[in-house]
């Protein structure tokens, strides 16, 4: 999958994460571990079909069901059984 940047802002989060913001999605991307996702002060993956969310990015992870994650999240297209490919540039 790849995404248009709307806007091009990096952030260094306080766990020393670099951040880039997807205007597209409304959410950060990481780039330096693909397919994770920052937003409202936690991280997301999805991974074996599965949405997990954390408050670091070195986990604990726990399982998130699609119907509690924040709705800009519906916005990933994931194909059934396959981890979302994420640009960076």
């Amino acid at each position: 999958m790849s995404h248009q940047w709307k806007y091009d802002y990096h952030h260094k989060h306080n766990d020393g994460v670099v951040l880039v913001f997807d205007g597209g999605l409304g959410v950060y991307l990481v780039p330096d571990h693909p397919d994770y996702y920052f937003y409202n002060n936690r991280y997301y993956r999805f991974v074996d079909s599965v949405w997990h969310v954390s408050p670091g990015i070195k986990g604990p992870w726990v399982v998130v069901k699609k119907k509690n994650l924040p709705p800009r999240f519906l916005k990933i297209k994931v194909p059934k059984g396959k981890i979302p490919l994420v640009k960076t540039k």
